[in-house]
């Protein structure tokens, strides 16, 4: 990007002893980089970068860095040892952010030599940037650039200048026509042209190899459709389009994008003014595992348009943005969305809740009612299929009162999710029973059956093509004494329904190996089991079946947290990936937890739907 801070594109500038020269190259001065200037004010109000009178801010435009600010009529600043090797036209740019609007004069050698004025417009805010630009004619030589404020209330980041006659002034669109909207703009189509006119590029060639000879790096995508993507981007990078919009109004943009680190973000800038908002993901469990991010509404006008895509964090794949008309209710980006078109469903599952149902300081209740109305708030959006309980669902066995705590939360389920609390070590089965009843559950039509009573019992649901059971089994820790006639009755179950895809949620995984010996190594249809029990936080391991089934088995317990926050462990059922994703989330926090025991994928063999 032009506007990246302290760096030249070497490939357009040449430095020469002390001064910049200009041919057939471009040149960028930063605004807080001047060599004199002129300010009404006494000492830098912003206080950042330099000292002296000129006042310097940080700024929030891509590429970071600072800019000039509270520019009063009559300042100027010089940029010193501007040479011209070539006499011809040349176009300069220069990036503004004002609230109400502004204008500047350039010239050179102190306003010997008068170049053009410049109209500043209102962008909408001192951060809001956009870039204006205006022809001058230059004859060769050795100047001092001057930029004088005619009038004042508007922030300047940089100035750049480009010759016209240099072949890339300009630029192209790649089919030759503009691409028309409403309609798809493919990421590999931006204009024909140079590097710094068409696209910026951090590397010298397409590491992808494929479908254009310039810089920008392009590989052939598996996403749906195929075709080509933009790969291996890096900050500061972008593409240029040209527009043709049909119909004013108002258009969302939905691009589709894949991430196999930490994720990325991409801006918008039509005509030189920034977008609302940022195109962003999260890890998106690979380089073509696809999601849709989307930004709007925004408000475009019918004609020709120069839209430019920005990389404001790399490590992002982007296919192709599309660009709809009218109210589009807005797409879930990163992990929180699974796509129910694609067959892709979400399991939920509930670690310890011991300390929430004593509303502690460090463990209110409230954290527990608000997760629970986050599930129903997002049940439509990732496609939440069941939620399970991993026990614990009181601290001190039989207190009414944490059961009344408790039980309100999960109750915000009823009609909403199917859904199975399972008792730990710290509740009592018979309470288990007055408030998580048989009678209440037996009733729909995803029960299954149950055994001795509701803390032990399983769930039956056809999900896209796949028959699943939830799969319920009353905790077997060292300090629970369940009867040996549930685990028979488990096994009874299991050995019944080997076609099923099964899905075991028990209280314990990790202390003792009752479950792992007597369920987990001795059936080939569980192919996901979860528990909480144990202060590890984190933890998980596999077993094989006596028929090589395989399943994954995870801890998830955060009870031992010095500030509990409702974490939640979710998974992400894909069948066109064959992948389960899991993720852990706090709705109180809004955050993930992005460590390797925290997020991560396993492979599940699933039918297409």
């Amino acid at each position: 990007m032009l506007n990246h801070k302290k760096k030249w594109l070497c490939s357009a500038v040449v430095v020469c002893a002390g001064f910049i020269s200009l041919s057939a190259a471009a040149v960028v001065y930063q605004a807080e980089d001047y060599s004199a200037a002129f300010d009404k004010t006494k000492g830098n109000v912003g206080g950042v970068y330099k000292t002296g009178d000129v006042d310097i801010e940080s700024t929030s435009d891509t590429g970071g860095g600072y800019n000039v600010g509270w520019i009063d009529a009559t300042e100027w600043l010089k940029y010193s040892n501007f040479t011209v090797t070539t006499t011809g036209d040349y176009i300069v740019n220069a990036r503004v952010a004002s609230a109400s609007g502004g204008s500047f004069a350039l010239d050179l050698n102190a306003g010997t030599i008068k170049l053009a004025e410049v109209t500043v417009p209102a962008t909408g805010g001192w951060q809001k940037w956009a870039t204006v630009s205006t022809t001058v004619k230059l004859t060769a030589g050795k100047y001092d650039l001057g930029v004088y404020a005619s009038s004042g209330g508007w922030n300047f980041n940089w100035i750049e200048i480009v010759p016209k006659d240099n072949g890339c002034g300009q630029t192209t669109p790649y089919s030759g026509a503009p691409i028309v909207l409403p309609g798809r703009v493919e990421a590999e189509n931006y204009d024909k042209g140079c590097a710094g006119t068409a696209y910026s590029d951090k590397d010298a060639a397409n590491l992808g190899g494929l479908y254009r000879q310039d810089a920008v790096d392009i590989e052939a995508t598996s996403d749906l459709g195929g075709g080509h993507n933009i790969g291996w981007t890096e900050s500061g990078e972008w593409l240029k389009y040209t527009l043709e919009v049909r119909k004013a109004g108002s258009y969302y943009l939905k691009a589709r994008m894949a991430s196999g680190g930490t994720g990325g973000k991409l801006s918008v800038a039509v005509d030189g003014v920034d977008l609302a908002g940022e195109l962003a993901v999260a890890n998106t469990g690979g380089w073509q595992n696809w999601r849709d991010a989307q930004i709007g509404p925004v408000s475009l006008s019918a004609g020709r348009h120069s839209l430019v895509v920005k990389v404001v964090q790399g490590g992002v794949n982007l296919n192709f943005i599309d660009v709809t008309e009218g109210s589009v209710t807005p797409v879930p980006t990163g992990p929180l969305y699974a796509d129910a078109s694609k067959g892709e469903w979400t399991l939920v599952v509930v670690p310890d809740t011991q300390h929430y149902s004593q509303n502690r300081a460090n463990a209110p209740i409230a954290h527990m009612h608000k997760a629970f109305d986050w599930i129903v708030s997002v049940k439509g959006q990732l496609n939440i299929q069941f939620v399970q309980g991993l026990g614990d669902i009181t601290e001190a066995w039989d207190q009414r009162w944490e059961w009344d705590n408790a039980s309100t939360a999960w109750y915000k389920l009823q009609g909403q999710v199917p859904h199975m609390p399972i008792v730990g070590n710290h509740d009592s089965p018979a309470m288990m029973n007055q408030y998580f009843s048989r009678n209440y559950y037996s009733r729909e039509s995803w029960y299954g059956g149950d055994f001795g009573g509701i803390e032990n019992n399983y769930a039956l649901l056809t999900i896209g093509r796949e028959q699943y059971m939830f799969l319920h089994v009353q905790a077997h820790d060292q300090y629970s004494k369940p009867p040996a006639s549930a685990l028979a009755w488990a096994k009874q179950v299991l050995a019944a329904n080997p076609r099923k895809k099964v899905i075991l949620a028990t209280h314990d995984l990790w202390a003792t190996q009752t479950i792992k010996n007597n369920l987990l190594t001795k059936y080939d249809n569980i192919v996901l089991a979860n528990a909480g029990h144990d202060c590890v936080r984190e933890a998980t391991y596999v077993t094989t079946g006596p028929n090589g089934g395989v399943s994954n088995n995870f801890i998830a317990d955060f009870q031992c947290d010095a500030q509990e926050v409702m974490l939640l462990r979710y998974y992400v059922f894909k069948p066109l990936e064959d992948k389960v994703y899991y993720y852990t989330y706090s709705p109180i926090t809004q955050k993930f937890e992005q460590d390797a025991s925290s997020q991560g994928s396993f492979t599940l063999v699933q039918l297409d739907p």
